[in-house]
């Protein structure tokens, strides 16, 4: 569980459809009701690992005055490697142009975050400010870059070019990008939780 936080096992007014759906039914069938929301093909292991999630529940701030503000509160899905954690959903932004499995994922269940330090999701107001500031050296990359996950190292995943969203790393410390031989988001989610697997 996150620091600073509590955790309740049941819906409370307020919070996501999806989520109060999720916490409405019995805790052995939560993670499989994650991994529908996300679309994960069956033989994605990331459907393995929400699938056999022992807890999934809603985490409030233990600080007075947020508690009682419904977007602070998170979903927590308790899956190996780390917890998956969900912040409250955010509709659909005309600041950027993203595939319709990202879309469906930041509109139901919300952005996510692996663990407390395993990096997250990036919101499109923040992503679109911190693509400006990046130092990026290849001609024509600042413009085409988008940045939706932070590695919280300095390093970033976005998408090079948004008319075929060609899944890149940005590396800080060369200022230039990795092609993560990727082309879903789902795939992404795939190949993040091996990396988590493996630190």
């Amino acid at each position: 569980m996150l620091p600073g936080y509590s955790a309740l096992s049941e819906p409370r007014d307020g919070i996501p459809p999806a989520w109060t759906r999720i916490l409405s039914i019995c805790m052995d069938a939560r993670g499989v009701a994650v991994a529908d929301l996300l679309h994960l093909p069956s033989e994605s292991i990331l459907r393995r690992n929400l699938n056999a999630a022992p807890t999934v529940q809603l985490l409030i701030p233990n600080r007075k005055r947020d508690r009682k503000r419904t977007e602070y509160w998170k979903l927590e899905v308790d899956c190996a490697p780390r917890q998956l954690i969900f912040s409250h959903p955010h509709v659909q932004s005309d600041l950027w142009n993203v595939p319709d499995d990202f879309a469906n994922m930041m509109s139901t269940l919300g952005p996510f975050q692996f663990g407390a330090f395993g990096g997250y999701i990036l919101r499109p107001d923040v992503a679109h400010k911190l693509t400006q500031n990046l130092p990026i050296d290849l001609p024509g990359a600042r413009n085409s870059f988008l940045a939706f996950f932070d590695h919280q190292t300095g390093d970033y995943d976005g998408w090079l070019t948004q008319d075929d969203f060609s899944y890149v790393t940005y590396e800080h410390e060369q200022k230039t990008f990795v092609d993560l031989a990727v082309n879903s988001f789902t795939c992404w989610s795939e190949l993040r939780v091996r990396q988590q697997s493996d630190m």
